[in-house]
């Protein structure tokens, strides 16, 4: 099994041309604030909606949300893909949605699609469920980008400003988008952990999953950076006595 470190270094060596294949909640946060747009200049060619996310947008009481989506298909952004029925794929897919491992919880089919997805066609997978994917992100070797790690990318191609970002950030909050941040500068300062010595690149990792999932349980959408960086102080103290203590 990797490491959380791996992890973190395996998506800093993500080449420019990989697939990425959206699950829902990923690719509804842009479409919730209309901004699909800049996917679509931030990854021309390259974006894959899985058949069953595409479903999972089509119900009844958000037809805007398939509105844009289809136009986004229209204009050639973005491929819907199916996974074929008697391929590794399909039994993959299938394991993660039915019968999981012990340890592992069923998850849904849009994510669970998106995860084989860019297993099986090395690609890149884009979703905010830290707790739910994260066991499989680090057993397959995932490449993985959240809302804020697309919106950081954008920023760095000169695509939009670190304001211009704060203000999609409060804009996807007010659509109950969790992204476990309160603000696309808090999210920024965060994951600079990710370019420090290794051992703290992991417990930096490793508290923002166990954020997400103390956030989900207490039904909090956003944190403070101070709850953020007092999850990575405790991370790095519990890891330093495990080091002493060997």
């Amino acid at each position: 099994m990797q490491t959380w470190f791996t992890v973190v270094m395996t998506k800093a060596v993500m080449s420019l041309t990989e697939p990425l294949f959206f699950d829902t909640d990923c690719l509804s946060a842009f479409l919730w604030v209309n901004n699909q747009s800049l996917l679509a200049q931030l990854y021309p060619g390259r974006i894959i909606i899985p058949a069953e996310v595409y479903s999972e947008l089509s119900i009844p009481t958000i037809p805007h949300l398939k509105a844009r989506v289809d136009a986004m298909v229209l204009n050639g952004d973005a491929q819907v893909k199916s996974i074929q029925t008697e391929t590794e794929e399909y039994s993959l897919y299938k394991k993660l949605t039915t019968a999981p491992d012990p340890g592992h919880v069923i998850i849904g089919p849009g994510e669970a699609a998106a995860i084989v997805m860019a297993k099986e066609q090395s690609g890149v997978l884009a979703s905010n469920n830290l707790k739910d994917i994260s066991v499989y992100v680090s057993e397959f070797g995932l490449q993985h980008k959240t809302t804020g790690d697309i919106l950081k990318d954008a920023m760095e191609k000169g695509l939009i400003t670190e304001a211009g970002d704060n203000q999609l950030w409060q804009e996807m909050l007010r659509k109950r988008r969790r992204l476990g941040y309160s603000s696309f500068s808090d999210y920024l300062k965060a994951v600079s952990i990710e370019y420090k010595p290794p051992y703290i690149a992991e417990c930096g990792y490793q508290a923002m999953v166990e954020l997400n999932e103390s956030a989900e349980k207490n039904g909090v959408s956003n944190m403070t950076l101070d709850e953020i960086n007092a999850e990575i102080e405790a991370s790095r103290r519990e890891r330093d006595e495990s080091v002493n203590k060997e």
